[in-house]
């Protein structure tokens, strides 16, 4: 056991002092240290109940009790499904206590995911947080069998079936009453378990999105997962200092998610507050007024159409004063991009501004108190992080991956320009990154995953003499940040025999705030075109000032205006390239992505090959094909 509490530590903590340390023994530490402190908030009336570290830890070590009263022990592997809930901690801490490793399942998964899941990493215990979740795992497991106890954390599970005699359904309630009984019998049983515990344990496995083929399960250790949460503090060191408040909506199966939810708790004094379901994300800021946030591009934009139009409501004067502090704010912000100094009368304005008028503006969805905004998977578009910056709200963004649950790069400078990922943070111990001939981002780290789970060869080829071939494509800017240029499994090889990375194309693309996702194809083409998915909200807004009737997705994507606007912001992306990178014909896709089967991942990422199938008529019609019919016929006549 180290010598010291290393979450407490000031200056931050090397690897070497997370070398003996366990999730659940760090629980244990923390249910006695701080036994009223709150870790965790829940949802009640109107706002939300704290949860003691003493609480919470007695949960957590009534579930372990169980689960190993019930046959669960060392090397065996607990899946868990549902909402990012209390819940969901618990039995995922729970599970480790005896020395299992948990698997997390995206809530809105298909029960053949699920299947898919169970058949790679043979759970022996299967978490569900409602009925419908429970029932998805039993479809999942009968043909399979690994399942041998399944779980249900809310509600009754009256008239579920085990998929066979061998089998079991428990409530969570029975689970910890089972354990509860074993710790009265054994006081010393929690202590045992946690003591065996070592930091080389694997504590969790989480499945990639599967963008690129079948999902992998990524292997991280007790030790590398204690790691990244520490190099999340060095990225805001306050919260170690005092608590602050985070929204946890996403989901714990993501890895980022997971992290910021589960892990920085346990090394600092953030104090998640779970969503209520059913209620707006907007609302549930406004009952918590989050201090710490982090969000994709898509809600910061949603957020920010809402707050523009809310700047365009109230009286003449009201309209006026936000007309012209968001003048000066462009000017402030676009000269700050552009690195050259702005007329001190105009920062100073800006500085009143964000400090009375636009916190006024930023309550009314509730964050106006976030000191650290951070943002990942997908670039912020232009527009949205200007507005963001003008109204004072710092959005830093972070790089990682399923294999690096840390921010492999994180944009250090204050309201930073989008279209980078920034750089290594110098503090990271023992980490360092470079750049491939070919520009492939390779990271080295104490903090990345230690392996495929059962892939033995995809492990091999992926962690190469330590180092961690990310498989993205990033090219390094003048002041030294990176820039993503794409993925080296995307790239296309058109006819002419240019291999481009599309990545680069789409994301400039979206930096249009009307162009939600942008898809661009031409392999083995004589040239690019792509497929669009529009904004909706803001493409609606346009639609309205420009006295159009239409509002749904479909009425707006079949508009000749919003085409003949689309094409317009396309043209624009177009002059960033050079001619053969240039997307020479463009489709709005007549519904939105996540409305297509299979054609985004759960962590919403796309797939190329199901999308281009969607709409295959919409990609060929693009392609002028009289070349290939006069050579189909005899002799080349038509």
């Amino acid at each position: 056991m180290a010598k010291h509490i290393f979450w407490e530590a000031e200056p931050l903590v090397v690897e070497a002092q997370t070398a003996d340390w366990t999730i659940p023994a760090i629980v244990r530490e923390r249910m006695v240290r701080d036994a009223e402190q709150a870790v965790y908030f829940v949802p009640e009336g109107e706002g939300f109940r704290p949860v003691s570290w003493r609480d919470f830890g007695t949960a957590v070590a009534e579930i372990g009790a169980g689960l190993k009263a019930l046959g669960f022990g060392r090397g065996e592997r607990a899946a868990i499904m549902g909402e990012p809930t209390l819940e969901w901690v618990e039995c995922d801490f729970g599970a480790l206590v005896p020395g299992g490793t948990t698997v997390g399942i995206y809530q809105i998964s298909s029960w053949q995911e699920v299947a898919h899941v169970i058949a790679d990493a043979r759970p022996l215990v299967f978490f569900g947080q409602k009925r419908s979740h429970l029932e998805c795992g039993l479809r999942a497991a009968k043909p399979l069998g690994p399942v041998r106890l399944f779980v249900q954390m809310e509600g009754e599970t009256d008239g579920l079936e085990p998929p066979d005699a061998d089998a079991r359904i428990i409530t969570l309630s029975e689970l910890r009453r089972i354990g509860a009984a074993a710790l009265a019998a054994d006081p010393a049983l929690f202590g045992a378990m946690v003591d065996e515990g070592q930091g080389t344990d694997v504590a969790r496995i989480i499945f990639t999105s599967g963008t690129t083929g079948r999902p992998k399960g990524v292997m991280y250790t007790h030790k590398a997962w204690l790691l990244v949460g520490e190099q999340w503090v060095m990225r805001f060191p306050p919260i170690r200092r005092r608590p602050h408040v985070h929204v946890a909506f996403l989901s714990t199966a993501h890895v980022s998610s997971a992290m910021v939810t589960e892990i920085v708790p346990l090394v600092s004094k953030l104090q998640p507050h779970f969503a209520p379901e059913k209620i707006e994300l907007v609302d549930v800021f406004r009952r918590a007024r989050p201090e710490v946030l982090g969000m994709t591009p898509r809600f910061y934009q949603k957020i920010a159409v809402q707050l523009a139009l809310k700047q365009q409501e109230g009286s003449t004067l009201d309209r006026l004063a936000h007309r012209l502090a968001m003048s000066i704010g462009r000017r402030v912000v676009d000269d700050y991009w552009r690195g050259v100094p702005s007329a001190r009368w105009r920062v100073a304005l800006l500085d009143l501004a964000r400090r009375t008028l636009f916190r006024r503006l930023r309550a009314t969805v509730g964050l106006d108190r976030v000191a650290r905004a951070q943002t990942g998977s997908a670039m912020m578009p232009m527009d949205v992080a200007a507005m963001w910056a003008i109204w004072g709200m710092d959005i830093r963004e972070a790089y990682g991956l399923s294999e690096a649950a840390c921010a492999v790069c994180y944009q250090q400078r204050p309201f930073p320009k989008p279209g980078t990922i920034g750089r290594l943070m110098d503090n990271m111990p023992d980490s360092d990154l470079r750049l491939a001939e070919d520009g492939e981002i390779l990271f080295k780290s104490p903090m990345v995953f230690s392996g495929y789970w059962e892939q033995p060869e995809a492990t091999a080829k992926a962690l190469q003499d330590g180092w961690f071939h990310t498989g993205d494509i990033a090219e390094r800017t003048p002041d030294g940040d990176l820039r993503l240029v794409g993925r080296k499994n995307d790239a296309i090889s058109t006819a002419g025999g240019k291999t481009i990375n599309p990545a680069e194309i789409e994301n400039a693309m979206k930096l249009s705030p009307f162009i939600s996702e942008a898809v661009v194809f031409g392999q083995g083409e004589k040239y690019l075109v792509a497929l669009v998915e529009i904004e909706r909200d803001s493409t609606a807004r346009w639609a309205r000032d420009a006295g159009l009737s239409a509002s749904t997705y479909a009425e707006l994507a079949a508009a000749p205006q919003v085409e003949k606007l689309i094409a317009a912001e396309v043209a624009s992306a177009n002059e960033g390239f050079g001619r053969v990178l240039q997307v020479k014909q463009f489709r709005i896709i007549p519904q939105p992505l996540d409305s297509v089967a299979d054609a985004l991942t759960s962590a919403k990422k796309v797939k190329r090959r199901v999308v281009r199938d969607a709409f295959h008529d919409l990609v060929e019609g693009m392609y002028d094909r009289t070349e290939e019919a006069i050579l189909a016929t005899p002799a080349g006549r038509r």
